[in-house]
């Protein structure tokens, strides 16, 4: 008899497993959803979450609480989020970077982004731009160029994750130049470094340096992007720019835990949908350089699939390059 005990024991703790599922998703949800982010505060992520955030309550009919969980390229955000119970309460907005980069430059990311997540929605895009200290004697992108060449080794560019590390060594690696790479905890920070002298070169999001720009603090030479953003129409693109070859987009998207209930992904889905189509949070995502761009959790796993096969390809064309 007692094997039959097993059975039954075993089918009776997945009939309440599936019934508290249901439940939960049911009664989803019933407090504050947490978001989660691997970049610091002022990043572009963590002000496009926190307009969102200030709108969404009335669709999903809880707050949406913002969590910063910065370092290590995404990975404290992402293994946080991949090992938290997968209820629909605890979730994190994501760049390609920590998606599709950083899984594939660091050996020890410890998450697999196909298999430890449910793909929620694409939320935005934003884009980066070229830009150097206002002291650097150049105008474009040509100008830079010749002028980096010319001094091999002794200009320096600031980075704040892989994400931006790899577009700048996609640039040098498409022009020829030796520009040294100084790490920095994010965004903000590299800014103040550029502002200051401490780096001369970085790509960064164009949100985290509008202000420096349009104060003339810094020089915008290219769009990284594959089109021109409008908060600088007459910016080039970098293939404008002359650097054939080079698109680098930027995407940021809501994963939750593997294993997650159907229920509890849509309706994130859907409330996210509905605040990133009111026109007063699109207005201020634009003007901090995002782009609302949502889109389904079927085509963001799409396009964490071909953009893991991009970069890869990317990584082993770069260290084909600087051999």
């Amino acid at each position: 008899m007692q094997p039959r005990l097993y059975l039954r024991t075993g089918i009776g703790a997945l009939l309440v497993a599936g019934f508290c599922s249901l439940c939960c998703a049911q009664g989803y949800p019933s407090r504050p959803v947490k978001v989660l982010i691997g970049t610091p505060a002022g990043s572009a992520i963590d002000v496009g979450l926190r307009v969102i955030g200030a709108r969404i309550q009335p669709l999903l009919g809880q707050p949406l609480v913002v969590e910063l969980r910065p370092g290590a390229d995404g990975m404290i955000a992402a293994r946080q989020a991949a090992s938290a119970t997968p209820d629909g309460y605890t979730v994190v907005a994501a760049s390609n970077g920590h998606m599709a980069i950083t899984p594939v430059v660091q050996t020890g990311a410890s998450y697999d982004p196909l298999t430890d997540f449910e793909a929620v929605a694409m939320l935005a895009r934003f884009s980066s731009v070229l830009v150097v200290n206002a002291g650097i004697p150049v105008r474009d992108v040509a100008e830079f160029v010749r002028y980096a060449k010319a001094r091999p080794g002794e200009l320096n560019y600031g980075s704040s994750s892989a994400n931006f590390m790899l577009a700048m060594e996609l640039f040098k690696g498409l022009t020829g130049t030796s520009i040294r790479h100084v790490p920095y905890q994010g965004n903000p920070q590299v800014g103040a470094a550029l502002v200051s002298g401490d780096v001369h070169a970085a790509i960064l999001s164009l949100g985290s340096v509008t202000g420096f720009i349009q104060g003339g603090k810094l020089k915008a030479l290219a769009i990284a992007g594959s089109s021109r953003d409008g908060t600088l129409p007459d910016v080039p693109t970098l293939a404008e720019a002359g650097v054939r070859g080079y698109d680098v987009d930027v995407w940021v998207g809501l994963f939750a835990p593997a294993a997650t209930p159907a229920q509890p992904v849509a309706q994130l889905s859907a409330a996210f949908r509905g605040t990133l189509d009111l026109p007063d949070v699109r207005d201020q995502l634009n003007r901090a350089g995002i782009a609302a761009s949502w889109g389904s959790g079927a085509a963001l796993r799409e396009t964490v699939v071909r953009d893991l096969k991009t970069y890869r390809e990317l990584v082993a064309r770069l260290a084909a390059i600087s051999k």
